[in-house]
């Protein structure tokens, strides 16, 4: 069974932090997080914050991969990790593409590592070497 969890970007802080729990509202539904740095609780609310789902998936190295991570194959060329609704699944895109049929590449991790993500390293949108 895949587990389900989740990571928390800080929009204010820009860091990553740890997710305890959600907080719930009977009406509204989720409307904030818990979150637990050096044994501080603090809360969040979901404006404040970007929830970036695990996939399940491992890379090369045995890291976990998460929506947002920025990958580099064998061949050197970038890809974002993100969810496409229609599709139910999460995909790779290659850096700089919008997606397409063609933009499904295999889900196998065994030749792919995480190099960063999309919020901690803003110079991987700089990079220019994208294709062969």
């Amino acid at each position: 069974m895949k587990e389900i969890k989740f990571r928390v970007w800080d929009k204010e802080e820009k860091k990553f932090r740890k997710l305890v729990r959600f907080i719930n509202s009977e009406s509204e539904g989720i409307i904030a997080i818990e979150l637990r740095e050096h044994g501080v609780t603090s809360f969040l609310d979901l404006n404040g914050c970007v929830l970036l789902q695990y996939t399940g998936l491992k890379d090369k190295n045995g890291k976990e991969i998460y929506e947002g991570d920025i990958n580099k194959n064998n061949r050197d060329f970038l890809y974002v990790i993100t969810w496409h609704p229609s599709m139910c699944a999460f995909v790779q895109l290659q850096w700089g593409h919008t997606f397409s049929d063609g933009d499904f590449l295999d889900m196998r991790f065994n030749f792919h590592e995480v190099i960063g993500n999309i919020y901690e390293n803003p110079e991987l949108r700089e990079r220019e070497v994208w294709y062969e």
